[in-house]
């Protein structure tokens, strides 16, 4: 069975990514801060069992992001909020794989086990989520497009809540792994 989990990311651009870190501690700091949390989940959650993959931006980033990560598997973004995006890469991924996870860029518990124990998931349930400590999800898993993220009020602390709640209504299966903490702020490096 083709598998494989797909990392969101942005370049660690300064002023780019973890701004709002940025705000507390420097933009220097918090794009650096970035690469190794994006580093780390590559190296964390690569595995033989499955492919390993990343959803990048911006477009033009692709030869940099292949230096930095040594990933040969990758596809852009595409416009849109993150819920587009989103849905986006799953139709994208689908074609070729039977199970598809997406998963953030700055989780440092992030691990193979979670990855598999997703993996195990999708065999009986339609969508595995792992949630995080603010309300939202680091990871999301399935084997079919669903309708999951469409009027979604995306980076606020309801975000898992409106899911699961799009799951129900669709008479969906899922199962909930443990709960993350993903790096905002200054308060979440302790």
């Amino acid at each position: 069975m083709k598998e494989i989990i797909v990392v969101f990311a942005k370049y660690p651009e300064e002023g780019k990514v973890k701004t709002r870190l940025g705000k507390e501690i420097g933009m220097e700091k918090a794009a650096n801060i970035y690469k190794k949390l994006l580093e780390n989940t590559i190296k964390n959650t690569s595995s033989k069992d499955y492919d390993v993959a990343l959803c990048f931006s911006p477009k033009n980033k692709e030869k940099e992001f292949e230096e930095l990560l040594n990933i040969k598997i990758m596809n852009p973004q595409s416009k849109g909020n993150l819920g587009a995006r989103m849905k986006d890469c799953f139709e994208h991924f689908l074609k070729d794989y039977q199970k598809v996870i997406i998963i953030g860029s700055d989780l440092p518990d992030m691990n193979q086990e979670i990855i598999k124990e997703s993996f195990e998931i999708l065999e009986t349930k339609d969508v595995a989520l792992g949630p995080s400590t603010d309300g939202g999800y680091y990871l999301i898993g399935m084997k079919h497009l669903n309708e999951l993220f469409s009027n979604i009020e995306w980076s606020t602390n309801t975000v898992l809540k409106e899911t699961i709640n799009k799951i129900k209504k669709n008479n969906l299966t899922f199962t909930l792994l443990k709960e993350l903490k993903d790096i905002d702020k200054k308060k979440d490096l302790d």
